[in-house]
C-alpha cells in the first residue's frame, strides 16, 4: 500500500529509520539458508551476495550481506583495492575473529553458517551487522566518514552476555588485493609488472598504524605521474590503523593467517601468534599481504567494549598524515556523519504516499555520496558507475556526469558546480569533450566519438547557472585539456568553445540535421541505423544524422542564448538563435504523422520511422517551437499508448519488441526502461500532462519496481541503468550480453549506477514546481494536493491551493517569480510584506531580492 512508509521493502527486509532519524534498509533475509536469496548474475555463476553502496566526496566502496566491503580507487586510474577473491585467500575485509580459549569465531557469514544473526543494515553512509555467539554480541558498523576522506571507519563493539568475566581477543582483518579495471580491456591482459605491486611494511606504534607502503617513483612520499599516463606504475600505500582501543599485535602474511588446507584460517594458529613486533624489510607483492591488528578484549559480566579502526589508502602522503587529520576532525566518528547527513537531506511531504520522502531522500544520498575524486583534473566528480566502471572499468560517459551535475544543481549546488568544472577541466582548447576518463588524465582508448556531448555540458551549466543565480561562476579561470600546456579559460569561454564546436567541428549533415558521429545518447546508434554495413558505419561517423541531436539543440541552444545575451555576448547568442531557426525546418521535416524518427545512416537509411522512440520526442515537446498544437496533441498520445501503458514501471525507451543481434525482446533500445531519459521525459510531460507526470514519477521510483517486483533484490536500494520491461522473459531485472565475443552485463552488477537514482531526484524538484529561467524562476508545481518540497536553495509548498516558498540562492540581485493566478482575490508577500504584482494571460509575476546564501520567503495568500 502507498499509504505504508515501508512501501517498496521487497522480500529481503523493510525500509526503516534507523537510530540516527535516517532512512535505512533492515536487511533480514538470511542467504545462507534462504532459497529466495538465489538470483542469476547471467554471465557468472548464480550468487547469493547482495550490496549496497556507502561513499563519501572521495571513495566508493561495496559492502555485501556476507560481512564484507570492497573499497574502490579512481584518483589515478580503477582499482578495487581489497578485491574479493576467496579462492585466493583474499576476502575484502570488513571483518575479523573474535578468539576466546583457543577457539576462533568470524563475523564473515560465508565461513560461520552457526551464526546467529540479530541485525544487518544498509544505511546512509554506513553497513551494519550485529552476530551473537556463545553469549557474545557482536556489533559491526563499517561507514564512509562525510567529506574528503580516502578511508572507511570500521567501529567494533562487543558486549559479555554471559554471568562470568570474559578474556578475548579481536582481530580485524582488511586485505590487499588490488584490481586494474580499464575500459575494453579484459583484466587477465593487464599483468602487472613486479615492482608495480611491491610493497613495504611498516608499523608505527605511537598511532597504532600499520601500513603496506607501495613504491614510490613520483617523489620520496609518492604523488602523481608529470603528465596522462593511461596506467600510474605507482599504487597508492594502505593503511589500517586502531583509533580507539589497544593493539597487542600485526599481522600481514596472509600465507601465515589462512593456513589451513581449505584456504581459511585453520585451527588459527597464524593469528594467534600475533604479537607486536617489527616488520622485516622484504618487498611483498600485494596478494601476499593483508592487514591484521589484534586488540586484547576483558569484559566483566554486561560490560561491552568498543574497537575503532580505520582502513584507507594514502597516494601523496604519509598515511600517519592521514589518520592524524582524521582524528583530529572528528571523522572517526559515526554520529558525526550521519548528522552532516541529516542536515542536508532534502524533503518530500505527499499526503498517502509517505514512502516519497524516503524516495527522494535515500536517491539524494545515493548519488552525493557516489562521488569520486580525479587526481589529474583535482577535482571530485560523480561516475555512471554500475557494471560499466565496478566490472568493465569504463569510466564515461561526460554527459552522464553533466547529467548528474543538473541532478544535484537544487540539493547540494557546491557539488553541482564542482563537477561542471570537472567536466570543463576535460575540455580540448578546440571545445572538444571526450566520451570517458582513462588512467591517469588520459584519453584515446576507448573508441567511441559521440557527438552529442557538447549539448549537455550547456544544458547543465545553464540550468545551473539560472537556478542558483551564481552568474560569478561564469568569470572562474578553468584550464583547458591538457593542463600541462596551461591554457586556460573562463567557464563561459568553455560553453563559448562547447558552442563552436558543436556548429563547426559536429555540424549539420546532408538531411539538415545534427551530425550523429560516432553515436549519440545511444553509443549503439549508428550500428543499429547502418545495420551489417561497414561502409555505411564508416560514412556515418561523418555524415549521419541525428534526429535527438537535433532536438536538444532546439531547446538547449535558445537558453544558452539568453545567457550569452546576459554575459555580454550578443554575438555567440545570435549565432546560437540562427543556428536553430536553419535547424528547425529539417527537425520538423522528420514528424513521421504521429512522432519523430531517430536517425540517419550517411547511406540515407532512416532509423526509427516505424516506430516511436522516446529519446528523440522528448526534446521537441520540451523547445516548445517544434511542434503545432495538433501535433502535440497527437505526439502526446503516442507516447502514452505506445510507451506508457505497456508498462508496469516507468515508460520504455521504444514501442518495438524485435529484438536485435544483441538486444532481446521488452530490453535496452528494444522497449527496455532507461532512467536517463524518463527524468527529462518527466519534465516534458509535466508541461503538458501534469497527472501523467506525476503517476510517471510515482512509477519510476525504486519503491515502485519493489512493490512489483519484491523478489529481485536490485531495485530495493539500488539499480542499473536500465529496466527490462513487461514484454521482456525477464520482467524487472536487467539486460545482458552474452555470446563467444562479448560478455557484458547489467546483470552482474545490478545496483550503484547513479541514473537508478538521480534522474528520480532531478524531475522531482522540477515536478514541484522548480523551473528556473533567465530571469528568475516558473513555479508551477504538478504534484496534486497539498505537499511540501524541500530543498538546500528552495522550499515550495501548497497548502489548500496556496503557495508558498522561499529560495536560498547562490548569487544577488533580482529574481522573478511566476506562477498560476489563483482563481479568487489574493495577496502577494515576500520576507512578510505585501509586494506589488504583474498579471498576464492568467500568471502573475513579482520581484524576489535575492541576496547570496540568505534567505528569502514568499507565499500567496488569499484576501480575506
Amino acid at each position: 500500500m502507498e499509504s505504508d512508509p515501508a512501501f517498496g521493502s521487497g522480500i529481503f527486509g523493510q525500509w526503516t529509520t534507523d537510530r540516527f532519524g535516517l532512512p535505512a534498509y533492515l536487511y533480514t533475509m538470511d542467504e545462507r539458508t534462504e532459497p529466495g536469496a538465489e538470483w542469476d548474475p547471467k554471465v557468472k555463476p548464480v550468487s547469493r551476495l547482495m550490496w549496497t553502496q556507502i561513499g563519501n566526496e572521495r571513495i566508493n566502496a561495496a559492502a555485501f550481506n556476507a560481512g564484507f566491503v570492497e573499497l574502490f580507487y579512481s584518483e589515478a586510474g580503477t582499482y578495487w583495492l581489497n578485491d574479493y577473491e576467496p579462492g585466493e585467500c583474499a576476502f575484502a575485509g570488513g571483518f575479523g575473529w573474535i578468539e576466546e580459549d583457543g577457539r576462533f569465531f568470524s563475523t564473515l557469514l560465508t565461513h560461520n553458517p552457526d551464526a546467529k544473526i540479530l541485525r544487518r543494515v544498509f544505511g546512509m553512509g554506513y553497513f551494519e551487522k550485529e552476530l551473537e555467539t556463545g553469549e557474545l554480541r557482536v556489533r559491526e558498523l563499517v561507514f564512509a566518514p562525510r567529506g574528503d576522506w580516502p578511508a572507511l571507519v570500521a567501529e567494533v563493539t562487543i558486549e559479555n552476555l554471559s554471568e562470568r568475566e570474559r578474556d578475548l581477543d579481536w582481530f580485524e582483518y582488511w586485505d590487499l588485493n588490488p584490481k586494474e579495471l580499464l575500459g575494453f580491456v579484459p583484466p587477465a591482459l593487464l599483468s602487472q609488472a613486479a615492482e608495480r605491486k611491491a610493497f613495504q611494511m611498516r608499523f608505527h606504534a605511537a598511532q597504532r598504524l600499520l601500513a603496506a607502503e607501495s613504491k614510490k617513483i613520483w617523489g620520496p612520499e609518492g604523488g602523481f605521474p608529470p603528465g596522462p599516463r593511461l596506467r600510474d606504475p605507482e599504487l597508492p600505500s594502505y593503511f589500517l590503523a586502531q583509533v580507539e582501543g589497544e593493539v597487542a599485535g600485526i599481522g600481514y602474511d596472509q600465507a601465515r593467517i589462512f593456513s589451513g588446507a581449505d584456504g581459511w584460517i585453520g585451527d588459527g594458529a597464524g593469528l594467534r601468534g600475533l604479537e607486536l613486533s617489527e616488520p622485516n624489510n622484504r618487498r611483498w607483492s600485494a596478494e601476499a599481504l593483508c592487514l591484521v591488528l589484534r586488540s586484547p578484549a576483558k569484559l566483566k559480566p554486561g560490560e561491552a567494549k568498543t574497537l575503532r579502526f580505520l582502513f584507507g589508502y594514502a597516494k601523496g602522503k604519509q598515511p600517519e598524515a592521514m589518520v592524524a587529520a582524521m582524528r583530529a576532525a572528528g571523522a572517526d566518528q559515526i554520529a558525526a556523519t550521519a548528522a552532516l547527513w541529516r542536515e542536508e537531506l532534502p524533503a518530500l511531504s505527499v499526503p498517502g504516499s509517505p514512502w516519497m520522502d524516503r524516495e527522494l531522500k535515500w536517491d539524494y544520498y545515493a548519488t552525493s555520496s557516489a562521488s569520486l575524486y580525479d587526481g589529474y583534473y583535482q577535482r571530485h566528480y560523480v561516475p555512471q558507475g554500475g557494471h560499466y566502471l565496478y566490472v568493465a572499468g569504463t569510466n564515461g560517459a561526460t554527459r552522464d556526469v553533466a547529467a548528474f551535475a543538473q541532478s544535484l544543481i537544487y540539493y547540494r549546488p557546491e557539488q553541482a558546480r564542482e563537477i561542471l568544472e570537472f567536466i570543463m577541466r576535460s575540455q580540448e582548447p578546440s571545445g572538444r569533450l571526450f566520451y570517458d576518463l582513462e588512467g591517469y588524465g588520459h584519453r584515446y582508448l576507448v573508441p567511441y566519438r559521440p557527438s552529442d556531448l557538447d549539448l549537455w555540458l550547456l544544458n547543465a551549466v545553464v540550468e545551473y547557472v539560472f537556478a542558483t543565480r551564481d552568474f560569478d561562476f561564469l568569470d572562474l579561470e578553468v584550464p583547458f585539456y591538457p593542463k600541462e600546456k596551461r591554457e586556460s579559460g573562463t567557464v563561459y569561454e568553455h560553453l563559448r568553445r562547447s558552442f563552436i564546436h558543436l556548429k563547426e567541428n559536429v555540424g549539420i549533415g546532408k538531411h539538415g540535421l545534427v551530425k550523429l558521429k560516432f553515436h549519440d545518447w545511444n553509443d549503439e546508434m549508428v550500428f543499429l541505423v547502418c545495420g551489417p554495413n561497414p561502409v555505411d558505419i564508416l560514412l556515418t561517423a561523418r555524415d549521419g544524422g541525428s534526429t535527438m541531436n537535433s532536438g536538444m539543440a532546439a531547446e538547449i541552444l535558445p537558453r544558452f542564448a539568453e545567457l550569452a545575451e546576459m554575459h555580454g555576448d550578443a554575438e555567440s547568442a545570435a549565432r546560437a538563435r540562427v543556428w536553430v531557426e536553419q535547424l528547425l525546418p529539417a527537425l520538423q521535416a522528420q514528424w513521421r504523422g504521429r512522432y519523430f524518427n531517430r536517425a540517419y545512416s550517411a547511406f540515407g537509411k532512416e532509423y526509427g520511422a516505424d516506430y516511436i522512440h522516446l529519446e528523440s520526442q522528448i526534446w521537441p515537446l520540451l523547445a516548445g517551437n517544434v511542434l503545432t498544437e495538433e501535433q502535440t496533441r497527437i505526439l502526446l498520445e503516442e507516447i502514452k499508448t505506445k510507451l506508457m501503458d505497456p508498462s508496469v514501471l516507468g515508460m520504455t525507451i521504444s514501442s518495438t519488441l524485435a529484438g536485435q543481434m544483441f538486444t532481446k525482446p521488452g530490453e535496452q533500445e528494444e522497449g527496455g526502461i532507461w532512467p536517463a531519459m524518463n527524468g527529462p521525459a518527466m519534465v516534458a510531460l509535466a508541461r503538458y500532462r501534469p497527472d501523467w507526470a506525476w503517476q510517471q514519477l510515482k512509477q519510476n521510483a525504486l519503491a515502485w519496481h519493489a512493490d512489483l517486483y519484491p523478489k529481485i533484490w536490485f531495485g530495493i536500494w539500488g539499480g542499473p541503468d536500465a529496466w527490462n520491461s513487461a514484454a521482456s522473459a525477464r520482467p524487472g531485472e536487467t539486460w545482458f550480453v552474452q555470446n563467444p565475443l562479448l560478455a557484458l552485463a547489467a546483470q552482474e552488477w545490478p545496483v550503484m549506477n547513479t541514473h537508478a537514482h538521480s534522474e528520480w531526484l532531478w524531475a522531482a524538484a522540477r515536478i514541484a514546481g522548480l523551473n528556473p529561467t533567465a530571469q528568475g524562476y516558473v513555479i508551477d508545481p504538478v504534484i496534486p494536493g497539498d505537499f511540501a518540497f524541500v530543498s538546500e536553495i528552495a522550499k515550495i509548498e501548497s497548502q489548500g491551493g496556496w503557495l508558498r516558498g522561499s529560495f536560498r540562492l547562490r548569487g544577488e540581485g533580482r529574481l522573478c517569480v511566476t506562477l498560476r493566478e489563483p482563481r479568487s482575490a489574493y495577496t502577494v508577500m515576500v520576507d512578510e510584506k505585501p509586494v506589488e504584482s504583474v498579471t498576464q494571460n492568467d500568471w502573475i509575476s513579482f520581484d524576489l531580492p535575492a541576496s547570496k546564501n540568505q534567505k528569502i520567503t514568499w507565499q500567496i495568500l488569499p484576501k480575506p
